[in-house]
């Protein structure tokens, strides 16, 4: 059995933050997810980034896990848990499609398979320029935007607009940005949407220019 690694597959090094991990997953699963990505190794791939991630995300699991690599290190094309392994870590609440791979089951248990099921992804977040005059500032004003969301119709991404009013609130200053949480992209597999973020530019208004 080849021994798996999991830092590798996911591009970060053995002793990256588990903030950073979760970055490099994320990055991952969207390139690789089979909703956005029809090229034929994408769901291979996606499996395996998950498999990594629910391996790396759990303190308990990573101890164990950067203990076997330590042990599995030394044989990776032919590797077989140390005599009497066990795993004391408890099954996931993470749930990916599709089964997990030998390695993992025989490291962790087979009840992980098990647990292993579609995990909607979360969508990507939209930032945007909003020009606001400076009077407007005064007080909270609401104003138009549109914008335009990838969405995936037949395994194919096109491109939507999307139109709403959104509250600036009072006092804001050039540069600020303002989060409406819920309007950014649709998540891969009928995931939460992300968030968009307002750029305020302020502009001088043309009537008091």
């Amino acid at each position: 059995m080849e021994f798996k690694d999991y830092y590798e597959i996911l591009g970060v090094e053995p002793d990256a933050q588990t903030k950073d991990i979760k970055v490099a997953y994320r990055r991952l699963a969207r390139k690789y997810h089979p909703d956005l990505n029809p090229e034929a190794e994408a769901e291979a791939n996606f499996k395996e980034v998950a498999e990594a991630w629910e391996v790396l995300r759990d303190e308990t699991r990573r101890a164990e896990y950067d203990e076997l690599r330590r042990y599995g290190g030394r044989r990776p094309s032919d590797f077989e848990p140390p005599p009497g392994w066990q795993s004391s870590a408890e099954g996931g609440h993470h749930h990916f499609s599709g089964d997990f791979s030998d390695f993992f089951n025989s490291v962790f248990g087979a009840g992980f398979e098990e647990a292993a099921r579609s995990a909607p992804l979360r969508g990507n977040d939209v930032e945007i320029e909003m020009p606001v005059f400076l009077e407007e500032t005064l007080s909270e004003t609401k104003k138009p935007v549109a914008y335009n969301l990838p969405v995936v119709e037949g395994g194919q991404v096109r491109q939507q607009r999307k139109s709403l009013q959104v509250t600036i609130p009072a006092g804001v200053v050039d540069g600020e940005r303002v989060r409406l949480k819920g309007q950014g992209a649709p998540g891969p597999g009928g995931g939460p949407p992300g968030d968009l973020f307002l750029h305020i530019r302020l502009v001088p208004h043309p009537l008091f220019d």
